[in-house]
């Protein structure tokens, strides 16, 4: 089978299942500063197509799941006629396997878990209607845990193992054709280049997310004003396992978030989140106020002033409107220089980012 052939296959597997999913994950890693002016409501109107129809999203679950079933039952049919090596079957398998899991996890999501969820939050409702912070779990229970770490490490270690799981697949095919392929032609000896070191960067990536996450692990903000009301203040202490002598600041901001849906040259649909910061202050966490726990963990009190003529924190299902975030770490004063951090060795730039309770006297 030829290289190009190969690669032309699994793009055409990425693009299906791109297309049937909807591109149907939260942008987290979008730039909170980046500003919403940048789209103008023309281009919003334009290039907002919406999400997926959910009958669409339904339908193309319930297919993925059978043909994922009915592709693991063939291969393994033809394993036991011998009619398919072993690695060319395990491929296959990996594929089906996760074909029909994301369609069950969807399937589960729809008729479990969001009836549940909408019947705990009708409760809620009930028992708090003039008090929407006590229908969040964290807010309600005054600790906001921040696993961004570990989240950003999972994600990049599946990219990586995928990525190297296709290039070995590309390899698998023949490598002594492969061999002559890249002789003769730069074109492809440059894209398996191309292939390799974005596998190295990204490995590297990895392992510097995995560094962070082992460093610091989780941090907790404890709320000690639920909620902070505009025009008071807001009171909280933030656990992380930092060092004693990394320079520290915090951050809060009130950002303006704009959902957009956007069609992908390829056909499928793009959620999108813009940013724009309606009020923002940043001031640096003074050492000698910080005290550190017998876990080694370090205590950091939080206490600002909030504005009074800004919007309190409302969102809506898919995550549009108003929101309020504390954002503590080394890094920003690494945004401020205008410095990118990715550190492979040596000390790793702490972060952490909390959305907390911000409204209105009622």
């Amino acid at each position: 089978m030829d290289v190009m052939a190969a690669i032309r296959a699994v793009w055409d597997w990425r693009r299906t299942l791109r297309v049937m999913r909807g591109e149907y994950g939260r942008a987290r890693d979008q730039q909170a500063d980046k500003s919403a002016a940048s789209t103008s409501p023309a281009e919003a109107q334009r290039y907002n197509a919406g999400p997926l129809n959910p009958t669409v999203m339904n339908f193309g679950a319930g297919l993925a799941v059978l043909f994922g079933l009915g592709v693991q039952i063939a291969v393994i049919s033809t394993v036991r006629s011998g009619d398919i090596d072993l690695p060319t079957a395990g491929m296959f398998i990996g594929i089906s396997l996760a074909l029909a899991g994301a369609g069950l996890w969807h399937l589960h999501n729809l008729f479990v878990r969001e009836p549940a969820r909408q019947a705990q939050l009708a409760v809620k409702q009930q028992r708090s209607p003039n008090q929407p912070w006590l229908l969040d779990d964290a807010w309600a229970q005054r600790k906001v845990v921040d696993r961004s770490g570990s989240r950003t490490a999972m994600f990049l270690w599946v990219w990586v193992v995928a990525w190297w799981v296709f290039c070995a697949f590309l390899w698998d095919f023949d490598p002594s054709k492969m061999a002559v392929a890249f002789q003769s032609s730069w074109l492809k000896a440059g894209l398996m280049l191309v292939l390799g070191v974005t596998g190295l960067v990204s490995t590297a990536a990895a392992v510097a997310a995995a560094f962070r996450w082992l460093a610091y692990g989780a941090s907790t903000l404890s709320i000690d004003t639920l909620p902070g009301y505009l025009g008071d203040r807001f009171r909280g202490t933030v656990s992380a396992h930092v060092p004693a002598d990394m320079p520290l600041e915090a951050e809060v901001t009130c950002e303006d978030v704009t959902v957009i849906w956007t069609v992908t040259p390829k056909g499928g649909r793009r959620k999108e989140f813009i940013y724009k910061p309606l009020w923002k202050q940043r001031w640096a966490l003074a050492r000698d106020r910080m005290t550190r726990t017998s876990d080694g963990a370090v205590l950091i009190p939080i206490d600002v002033a909030l504005p009074s003529d800004e919007p309190e924190f409302a969102l809506d299902d898919e995550g549009g409107g108003v929101r309020w975030v504390l954002r503590i770490g080394s890094h920003l004063m690494a945004e401020n220089a205008g410095v990118e951090q990715l550190h492979l060795f040596g000390p790793q730039p702490f972060a952490a980012e909390y959305l907390i309770p911000v409204y209105a006297r009622r």
